[in-house]
């Protein structure tokens, strides 16, 4: 026995109106419920499809379409019950509303409250905080912004359901520097008593490499028979490193300078020693910021023009997945940047997923996590049963172009991550009888013939009377 109850948009809220079998309910379509092996905006969100009679209330609340936010959500919303058990709460999409005037049926096209997130894709905001953003929270701002601009309720877990990624890595190569390149103009203009000042140094949550290169030319002798310099040149470059491996050349700090002590020498050198100074203190030749180091390829013989390599490389062990990430595009021109993008951001860099269950409550977790809930599948209910290795493409790590900093590295590693995740699944695909024997829901076990299943995707067949599932060995 099913039912559709029409709800306002509070949750638990009142039953407006309610049509059954008896009402003319016909034609109910589930989708699956499942986590998207490597990117979970690449699927639609869970989806319900029904057809019923038309009658005065729906003519009046729905077909008028006078109760709608924008973007044709429709005012109420809907709960659907199998045998008075809910299994469904979403919102109605009323641009898919269609109206059969011979038949005097309406079919409806409802989506969970994930599909609010793509229908408002293009809301920004500014992510300036000097701490960056954990990935609970960019969930919570995405559907902040939703709540502020239509008048509907998304409740939500979202910041103390999922564990950060951990992947520990040993002298990772994050930052080659053209270091011959850099220095040469000072070794080939004729400079003398060259000095370098080079390391790492640290400013709340980030880490900076800073490079102060300085020559002088000497000129007469003073008053009391001592050699004055006349003339410094005076390179310099910072790099910033944000999301732990992202560095980012702040040219705004770069210098290219001659400083000409010719004329008020006393002045010019006071700028200078200023500058010197910014550079010059405190640098370290190693560094370590929580659960990271941070270190260098340098050495005496990069002083040298003769012996100096090509490149400088910058180089990460620890953990090298950022717990708060930074997003552009304030720290480069104090530009908002697009929620959703960041959103798919963090959710591929920690491998979380986000479900509404029955109840549309929204929950951040992790897509190995597995429920408490077990289930034994008895024999006589297995239909069919294949297991297979998991076929996934690797993700779209252009996603990581919106973190700030140069994020090559990044996608490397994640890119590498998921291969071999999915390189060691083992994919169940079966079909269960009785619906009303087994309530079964994504990240649910299974255990069949002897096999422990995570389930990944569940789909009612409500012809048939069938689960179709899918899921990955644990």
């Amino acid at each position: 026995m099913y039912r559709i109850d029409f709800v306002n948009k509070d949750n638990y809220g009142q039953v407006l109106h309610s049509v059954s079998l008896e009402q003319g309910l016909e034609d109910i379509k589930i989708s699956a419920d499942q986590i998207s092996g490597s990117d979970y905006f690449a699927k639609e969100p869970k989806r319900l499809e029904f057809t019923c009679f038309i009658d005065d209330w729906i003519n009046e609340f729905i077909l008028s379409g006078d109760y709608e936010h924008d973007r044709y959500i429709s005012l109420f919303e809907v709960r659907a019950y199998e045998d008075n058990r809910l299994f469904f709460h979403g919102i109605i999409d009323t641009s898919f509303t269609v109206f059969d005037a011979k038949n005097e049926t309406v079919s409806f096209t409802c989506y969970d409250k994930l599909r609010l997130f793509t229908k408002f894709a293009e809301h920004k905001m500014v992510y300036a905080l000097i701490q960056g953003y954990n990935p609970g929270y960019c969930m919570g701002y995405m559907i902040q912004g939703i709540q502020n601009t239509i008048d509907i309720n998304i409740p939500a877990q979202w910041n103390n359901t999922y564990s950060p990624l951990n992947i520990q890595i040993d002298n990772l190569s994050f930052l080659k520097i053209k270091w011959k390149e850099f220095i040469t103009p000072i070794f080939t203009a004729g400079w003398l008593m060259h000095t370098c000042f080079a390391g790492f140094k640290t400013d709340t949550n980030t880490v900076f490499f800073q490079i102060l290169l300085m020559a002088e030319n000497w000129g007469e002798l003073d008053s009391n028979n001592n050699l004055q310099f006349r003339r410094r040149k005076i390179i310099a470059k910072t790099f910033q490193i944000f999301n732990n491996i992202c560095p980012y050349e702040n040219k705004k700090l770069n210098l290219d300078v001659v400083a000409d002590f010719s004329s008020n020498p006393s002045q010019l050198e006071s700028q200078v020693n200023h500058i010197i100074r910014h550079y010059q203190s405190p640098l370290h030749s190693s560094l370590t910021l929580e659960d990271r180091t941070y270190n260098s390829s340098l050495d005496t013989s990069y002083w040298d023009i003769n012996t100096a390599p090509e490149n400088l490389e910058l180089y990460l062990s620890g953990n090298a997945i950022a717990v708060n990430v930074y997003a552009k595009d304030f720290y480069l021109n104090q530009e908002p940047t697009e929620k959703l993008k960041v959103l798919k951001a963090v959710l591929m860099l920690h491998n979380l997923t986000i479900i509404p269950d029955n109840y549309e409550i929204l929950y951040l977790i992790n897509k190995n996590d597995t429920s408490s809930i077990s289930h034994l599948i008895e024999d006589e209910d297995i239909i069919e049963f294949k297991k297979k290795r998991i076929n996934r493409s690797n993700p779209d790590i252009s996603v990581f172009d919106v973190l700030m900093g140069e994020s090559i590295a990044l996608k490397e590693l994640i890119s590498s991550y998921y291969q071999s995740y999915f390189a060691q699944v083992w994919e169940i695909e079966t079909v269960i009888d009785n619906l009303s024997k087994y309530k079964l829901q994504v990240f649910h076990k299974l255990q069949i013939r002897g096999i422990s299943i995570r389930i990944t995707q569940v789909q009612k067949d409500l012809k048939n009377d069938e689960y179709i599932i899918k899921g990955w060995q644990i």
